[in-house]
């Protein structure tokens, strides 16, 4: 009875991120359609984020061994991704609704209660993480690929503030240096449990 009410929690789960991805991506359609094709994997962060998490409650879900790699760099983008772009959200969106003379909208909250709903989804599945740090390395570069793209090559996502450029690519770095020792120490605690 546990294990089939945990498999229908993780389908729950997975349509809740399908629903999410979808969305996101059709809030990054104007920008993905202005953004050269080769960025296109580069530009829409968050929805990309969802998407890995959906697989990776699937991978869980599906209760099978972490043989491919690829499965496990989904793994650890799905979580680390979930940190770094549940806490950026929240912030920069939250200096936008803050600041004075702000109209935020029902979508401006939706978007927050989403992401720390991806946030929290991360926190709380980080112990199913294959103890994999050659994978873990892999999803690391994505993240620093990704910021190099969105605030040096100019594709990060749309701004609601003039001036808060600066603040939010920070924002991004310093939180990619925050998930690279997060992922060290999950990877630590998952070798501590034995979880492969």
């Amino acid at each position: 009875m546990r294990f089939l009410l945990q498999r229908n929690v993780l389908a729950l789960l997975v349509g809740v991120n399908a629903v999410g991805t979808i969305w996101g991506f059709l809030w990054y359609r104007v920008q993905v359609s202005e953004t050269p094709l080769y960025f296109w994997p580069l530009t829409p962060d968050c929805p990309l984020t969802s998407l890995c998490f959906m697989l990776f409650l699937w991978f869980i879900r599906e209760g099978k061994p972490w043989r491919n790699g690829w499965k496990a760099v989904i793994s650890w983008i799905a979580v680390l991704g979930a940190a770094k772009y549940g806490i950026w959200t929240v912030l920069v969106l939250g200096q936008y609704i803050l600041s004075p003379g702000s109209q935020p909208d029902g979508q401006d909250w939706m978007l927050v209660a989403s992401h720390l709903g991806l946030l929290a989804e991360g926190v709380l599945f980080r112990r199913q993480l294959p103890a994999m740090p050659a994978m873990y390395g892999v999803a690391m570069i994505w993240f620093v690929l990704n910021d190099y793209a969105d605030w040096f090559l100019l594709i990060h996502p749309r701004l609601q503030l003039p001036g808060e450029f600066s603040f939010a690519m920070w924002l991004s770095i310093g939180l990619t240096v925050a998930v690279y020792f997060w992922g060290k120490h999950i990877l630590t605690e998952c070798g501590r449990k034995g979880k492969l």
